[in-house]
């Protein structure tokens, strides 16, 4: 059973694509479903990506940003948890994370939406767990 649908849009990012995925290494799992959306990127990214039997691949016929990508992909999905991740990012706590994600969620079944920590190349991040309230929604690494 498909518990997490990763949404992950793309743009011409065939050189950090490898990146990305050996640093999520921990999504190549039955119950994850890897929705990777080339925005019609320039570059045939298609090499780039792992031979994972979780990952589905779209590529739109034009590009129409990364909020119209991610929206493809969050229709497509079945599982009862989304998870956002930008094509540079991977999650700082890898041991238990979607375990992690879950107890979040039954532990606060009013909360729609959690963020958690994520790391990018060259990133400078905090590890501090504020519990904060936010107003607006930050699409990578929720």
């Amino acid at each position: 059973m498909i518990m997490f649908d990763v949404i992950v849009p793309t743009y011409n990012r065939y050189k950090e694509l490898p990146l990305f995925f050996a640093n999520n290494a921990i999504l190549n799992r039955p119950d994850v479903a890897i929705w990777l959306v080339d925005d019609h990127s320039n570059e045939i990214i298609d090499s780039a990506v792992p031979n994972w039997s979780n990952i589905q691949f779209i590529k739109l016929a034009e590009n129409k940003g990364q909020a119209f990508a991610r929206n493809i992909a969050i229709d497509k999905g079945t599982a009862p948890f989304v998870i956002s991740l930008d094509d540079d990012a991977w999650f700082v706590e890898q041991e238990d994370v979607l375990s992690t994600i879950v107890h979040f969620f039954e532990t606060y079944p009013d909360t729609s939406c959690g963020m958690f920590n994520v790391a990018t190349p060259g990133s400078l991040y905090s590890t501090d767990k504020t519990g904060s309230v936010l107003t607006l929604h930050v699409t990578c690494g929720c």
